[in-house]
């Protein structure tokens, strides 16, 4: 998936002669002019920012007395993020998914993927196969997480080894 973030407004005023319905439409009118091409408004996002002080000035607060003096807490600040998704990206996925057949001989398309144990994130790696390698697709597995275009597949390298990856990871030869 390609997404992009835009910060977003965190307030909309209106002023005395202001009207309600044109504030909502200038809302929807950044929304708008950021979805062209292929990005798709996704969400708007809440991001906390924490900036911290410098060194010394970081040790200072912390001292009694000096700190209210000399030193400087951490600023913290929130802002909202329009997130976008680039669909062409997901539709190509989507595509490669339709196209993948049980039993095809596959190529890796990325650099390398970690070829899983099981079919989550954060399951034991049991190989790393680099691009260019052919593996078969033995199985067709669920969403990887829900509102993502990505699908788990079980796939055979080497005659013997099984394992779990990304369909978008794989392209039929």
């Amino acid at each position: 998936m390609q997404y992009k973030c835009v910060p977003a407004p965190r307030h909309l005023t209106i002023d005395n002669n202001g009207n309600f319905d044109d504030t909502v439409r200038s809302y929807a009118d950044l929304i708008n002019n950021e979805a062209t091409a292929n990005w798709e408004f996704n969400s708007l996002e809440t991001i906390t920012i924490t900036q911290n002080p410098g060194c010394l000035s970081g040790l200072l607060y912390n001292i009694p007395l000096i700190g209210n003096l000399f030193g400087k807490p951490p600023i913290t600040k929130y802002c909202n993020m329009f997130i976008f998704l680039n669909k062409y990206i997901e539709n190509k996925i989507n595509e490669q998914y339709e196209e993948q057949k049980i039993n095809d001989n596959i190529m890796i398309i990325n650099k390398s993927i970690n070829l899983l144990k099981e079919p989550k994130i954060g399951s034991d790696v049991i190989i790393n196969i680099k691009q260019g390698e052919n593996i078969k697709l033995l199985e067709k597995g669920s969403k990887i997480i829900p509102n993502i275009e990505d699908y788990w597949a079980k796939v055979q390298y080497e005659d013997e080894i099984i394992g779990w990856c990304y369909t978008s990871n794989l392209n039929k030869k």
